[in-house]
């Protein structure tokens, strides 16, 4: 294996770790998190809203959160190829500079938006909030029509069914950064 291809693949492995960093306290929190349980007064208006379903399904969530980035980076790359010589190759194959751009633009937003929901999920996991709708989903064991529970935190909640959780948002900082970036790049 040449020097050149010895370096991409170092960079490909520490890019891994470093998404991997990041990405597996994710996906433990998917798998083996259980949010803070938190208590509630019948007189907090912010969680007595009716519950409607979600306006966003999850695959459009997903497409337009991940893949119109995606895509947009690759439009950007590809549209502001030039034909100079490769600088990597890898095994001996040259790898064009647009296609190595895209590497690197996709991997700091994927980055970027696992930092994101890392950051989201501890805050879920950690300090929690009852949803706005918990009144109506989950429907505790209490009589909020009793003045004394008005003002009472009660504490066992007895859910009689569980609600809808919070999708992730995927945060297009990155995205709108490397879109100006190019602009400036390419006006100049």
């Amino acid at each position: 294996m040449d020097r050149d291809s010895k370096k991409l693949f170092h960079k490909v492995i520490v890019d891994l770790l470093c998404l991997g960093s990041v990405g597996f306290p994710v996906l433990m929190f998917y798998m083996f998190g259980s949010p803070y349980q938190r208590g509630f007064f019948c007189g907090d208006e912010s969680i007595r809203y009716p519950f409607k379903e979600s306006t966003v399904s999850s695959s459009i969530l997903y497409t337009v959160g991940l893949g119109l980035p995606t895509l947009v980076i690759l439009f950007i790359e590809y549209s502001m190829r030039n034909n100079e010589q490769s600088r990597y190759s890898l095994l001996g194959t040259p790898i064009p500079n647009w296609l190595y751009s895209v590497y690197n633009n996709i991997l700091w937003f994927l980055f970027g938006a696992a930092c994101s929901q890392l950051t989201t999920d501890i805050g879920k996991y950690t300090i929690g909030r009852l949803r706005p709708h918990f009144l109506d989903i989950c429907k505790p064991d209490v009589d909020c029509n009793n003045i004394i529970n008005k003002t009472k935190y009660n504490e066992d909640l007895h859910a009689a069914e569980k609600g809808p959780t919070n999708l992730p948002i995927v945060d297009y900082h990155f995205l709108l950064g490397i879109l100006h970036y190019r602009f400036i790049v390419w006006s100049t």
